[in-house]
């Protein structure tokens, strides 16, 4: 198993402790982000990669003046925990944090839940 995935199977395993877990990645381009199955219930898994290559040096200068980004996993990893504590805290439907490791800089996410 592929270190990354250990670490997500730690993260959930401290939430649900028995069942059958199954995680695919679903996609990578900011950060790379991984559906994971316990039993029936469906999570996500988001990992917060340092944006070190070329690519993100241009998307830096292309967004120099319109979007703030930091190529810091860690930095994007705290920033998003604490606006999703503060959203939630003021009603706002967001992802409930289930889950997070800072050293590998992933956090497991309950789907939204929507209001109909």
């Amino acid at each position: 198993m592929p270190e990354e995935m250990d670490v997500i199977l730690k993260i959930v395993r401290r939430y649900r402790p028995t069942g059958r877990v199954s995680i695919r990645r679903i996609g990578s381009f900011v950060n790379d982000v991984f559906l994971v199955k316990v039993d029936n219930e469906k999570l996500v898994a988001k990992r917060y990669t340092n944006w070190v290559s070329l690519k993100w040096v241009t998307l830096s200068i292309f967004g120099i003046g319109s979007v703030h980004f930091s190529i810091s996993g860690k930095r994007r990893m705290e920033a998003e925990y604490a606006f999703n504590d503060l959203l939630s805290r003021r009603g706002i439907p967001v992802p409930s944090i289930l889950g997070a490791d800072q050293k590998s800089r992933t956090i497991l996410f309950s789907p939204t839940k929507r209001e109909n």
